[in-house]
């Protein structure tokens, strides 16, 4: 179809007023882009629309869909600048390919760009309003498509003041992808197409990207950053890691919490399949955050992405420093389990008695050592769903009763969760007694951070009685230490609660 452009068209309404013709606006609009971006260019349509081009050329170098420009800013952009900027990566198409029609005047056309080129530079190829930075990329991204690379080589002093300006903008797009400010109102996220411009002006476009999952080094994922520089060790403060199946993710904490993970730079192409891999803008959002690196020569704060999970999160699911980063979760998970203790284990110095061996200041007893005495990697506090009671007569605790959990009935235990090695976790059962009437009747308690957690208790319910001073204030110290924030009086009051408690029938 002939390209036919005209300046201020207006219609006639059916009652007969005249007005703008919107549609005719749109419809050229459409037709410089098709010309742009679809037609051949010694095609005859494509060398027919040059003269037609040409001629609609103003004076002040612009190819204007209308002749007043005091109107609206947004109505400039559109009907005066991005008019003019396609009429001129039209040209720039034009003269690269040696258009039959530009054989016997490229002087005449290369004029008409190079005052169409110093007209573009009026608004540095900005739009308006929220899609000021959007408008900008898609219309110097088109720029790069109609060949402007080349013509600057081909014609390196066609027009300076647009070369300036371009070099000026793609600066900045390099110093945004640095600081990872490419995200701009209304959530529009121009990295990928910054990043696109910077390479193919030969900049640095690459981002860093904070990962913690199954894109680190050694993961299931590690190949979709594979030629990505890796920057060194990185942890994210004010966040915490989940874990949410077959990969984690992360949520932003205000409890002092951290994500370790690792630093790499990544170029656009990877970029854009990352976003692809995490979903991004559906499963988890890219955003900007601060990370703290260990280079190879010294520990510095850099401005990162990363992506961050958009759902909600159990708080069973969140996987403890000690665990990370996401490999070694991973890792963990086919060695150790989580052991809760909920009598006298709570105190983690009775515990170890367990693990290394040796006197129990408490009950005055000696424990030979595990085979493998190493202490646990780490312990949280874990609220088990149901009760303890107090029962049988321990020979270590001079006769008195020792702690039993109510399995058969709803309620609620503190217990600490040890994270130990599943060989561990089977001395540890040996030595509390495996029979029947002690602690023979396994309890699987879910799973945290994708470990099982598993405690004891006896197979039937044991003949109630009361625990020795000395147990007791065992078990008191133990929940001080790993509920700290209870106090002890509270614990006090939980304490007087199990003692009164009888096992339910």
């Amino acid at each position: 179809m002939a390209l036919t452009l005209i300046r201020d068209p207006r219609t006639t309404t059916p009652d007969g007023a005249e007005r703008i013709d919107i549609e005719a606006f749109e419809r050229m609009g459409r037709e410089l882009a098709h010309l742009r971006d679809e037609v051949p260019a010694k095609s005859e349509e494509f060398e027919d629309a040059l003269d037609e081009i040409v001629d609609f050329q103003r004076e002040d170098g612009s190819f204007s869909l209308v002749s007043d420009y005091r109107i609206e800013s947004d109505s400039r952009i559109e009907y005066v600048y991005r008019p003019s900027y396609a009429c001129c990566q039209i040209l720039v198409k034009a003269v690269l390919s040696g258009s039959e029609g530009l054989v016997n005047g490229i002087d005449e056309f290369l004029d008409a760009l190079r005052r169409g080129l110093a007209f573009c530079c009026g608004r540095s190829l900005a739009g308006h309003g929220y899609e000021s930075e959007r408008q900008q990329v898609e219309d110097l991204r088109n720029f790069m498509s109609a060949g402007y690379l080349r013509l600057t080589n081909a014609h390196p002093g066609l027009c300076p003041e647009f070369n300036e300006m371009v070099h000026g903008i793609v600066a900045g797009y390099e110093r945004r992808l640095r600081d990872c400010a490419t995200v701009f109102g209304f959530g529009t996220d121009l990295t990928l197409g910054m990043s696109d411009v910077v390479e193919a002006f030969g900049g640095d476009g690459r981002v860093a990207v904070f990962v913690y999952g199954t894109l680190m080094e050694g993961a299931s994922r590690a190949g979709a950053l594979e030629g990505c520089a890796h920057l060194g060790s990185a942890r994210l403060d004010g966040h915490a890691l989940y874990d949410l199946g077959e990969f984690p993710g992360i949520r932003p904490s205000d409890d002092g919490g951290c994500v370790l993970g690792e630093l790499r730079l990544v170029d656009a192409r990877h970029l854009d399949e990352l976003d692809r891999i995490e979903g991004a803008g559906r499963l988890f959002d890219r955003a900007p955050v601060d990370v703290v690196v260990a280079g190879a020569t010294r520990t510095f704060t850099r401005r990162a992405f990363a992506y961050v999970y958009r759902g909600e999160v159990a708080p069973w699911r969140r996987v403890p420093e000690a665990l990370q980063p996401w490999t070694r979760t991973v890792s963990l998970r086919r060695t150790h389990v989580w052991y809760v203790a909920y009598g006298s284990c709570l105190l983690r110095e009775r515990f170890m008695r367990y693990l290394a061996g040796g006197v129990c200041a408490d009950n005055g007893r000696e424990y030979e050592p595990c085979s493998d005495p190493t202490p646990p990697v780490c312990d949280v506090p874990f609220i088990i769903g149901h009760s303890v009671y107090f029962g049988n007569r321990s020979r270590s605790w001079g006769g008195a009763g020792a702690a039993f959990l109510d399995v058969d009935h709803d309620g609620i235990a503190h217990g600490r969760a040890y994270l130990i090695t599943r060989e561990q976790y089977e001395w540890v059962r040996d030595k509390e007694g495996r029979s029947a009437d002690w602690y023979g009747r396994e309890v699987d308690l879910g799973n945290l951070a994708g470990i099982p957690v598993v405690t004891f208790t006896s197979e039937k319910p044991r003949p109630s009685n009361a625990p020795s001073a000395a147990y007791l204030d065992v078990v008191r110290r133990g929940m001080e230490e790993a509920y700290p924030a209870l106090g002890r009086d509270v614990v006090s009051e939980l304490l007087l609660d199990m003692c009164a408690r009888r096992r339910e029938d």
